[in-house]
């Protein structure tokens, strides 16, 4: 394999702040530099190529965490027309920061001139190119600077990615899956929570035309036995998360280690699953038993 000194970025308009956590943990424990960062510039909801962040009306989901607003009101009603009761599950997370229960977290965003490691990286707005389904490429220019100027890529936004982005760059690209996927593929931690499972997972993986299934760089198992709450495992695997990147990259750097799928993958639950009246209502029900149990405790 190749050296492995420069990372682009692939993201929305902002990132989770476990995202930038892990980019600056990557930058400290690593010394790669990140020359480039390609920035989803799709905000249309019905393009294949949108991802959940990508408009500056998603973005409200968890950038205005202390207060409600008329952007706060439209998101609900357009969260509500395409996710149906998960909605409610999304509105009693937003209360209970709202209430001082829980706060954002790792999953509060943060804009990406607000990243320092980002600072002297060249943005570059593209339009992923739909290619079948919900799956897009990116322009062939975009693909040569991302192969040519760096080692890497780490998808931190976009939707489904196939085509020349997967293998031009020299290692790739990489994206975490917040599940183990040889348990867990689509859904993720909502999945483990409505089971009752004990624990959870997080996996980095250098992705194919596999979904969820690439080529495994790592992969952790998280203690939640004591979670109460869906935002509890989220936070957990979040963290979890904002420190293998740097390991990942570190493994990647080895001649010896060669990334390769898992013997076995779990069965594939798509996110719609979360949809569904009785999934929601379990997941809330859960939640609302959750946090009362929290307060006891």
């Amino acid at each position: 394999m190749s050296e492995l000194d420069s990372v682009c970025v692939l993201a929305n308009r902002s990132l989770l702040e476990w995202q930038a956590t892990a980019l600056e943990r990557m930058v400290e424990e690593t010394g790669v530099d990140i020359p480039l960062v390609v920035v989803n510039e799709v905000t249309d909801v019905d393009h294949p190529g949108f991802s959940e962040g990508a408009s500056p009306l998603g973005e409200q989901a968890t950038s205005n965490a202390t207060g409600v607003g008329v952007d706060d009101l439209r998101l609900f009603y357009h969260v509500l027309k395409r996710e149906g009761l998960w909605a409610f599950v999304l509105s009693e997370r937003k209360l209970a920061w709202l209430l001082g229960i829980d706060d954002p977290g790792r999953s509060q965003r943060r804009p990406l001139d607000d990243v320092a490691v980002l600072d002297d990286a060249e943005r570059v707005r593209c339009e992923p190119v739909p290619v079948e389904g919900s799956w897009c490429d990116l322009p062939d220019d975009v693909v040569d600077r991302v192969a040519t100027e760096t080692d890497v890529a780490v998808r931190f936004g976009f939707s489904l990615l196939t085509g020349s982005i997967l293998s031009e760059p020299a290692h790739g690209v990489l994206s975490f899956h917040p599940a183990d996927i040889r348990r867990y593929r689509g859904l993720g931690p909502p999945q483990p929570f409505a089971s009752g499972d004990q624990t959870a997972g997080a996996t980095l993986q250098q992705l194919t035309d596999e979904l969820d299934g690439g080529n495994v760089v790592a992969i952790e198992t998280i203690d939640v036995g004591d979670a109460h709450t869906l935002d509890e495992i989220y936070e957990r695997v979040h963290e979890r998360q904002s420190r293998m990147l740097a390991r990942g990259i570190e493994r990647l750097r080895d001649p010896a280690f060669e990334p390769e799928p898992p013997a076995s993958l779990g069965q594939y639950t798509p996110v719609t699953k979360r949809q569904e009246p009785a999934f929601a209502g379990k997941v809330l029900a859960k939640n609302l038993l959750g946090r009362v149990r929290h307060e006891r405790d």
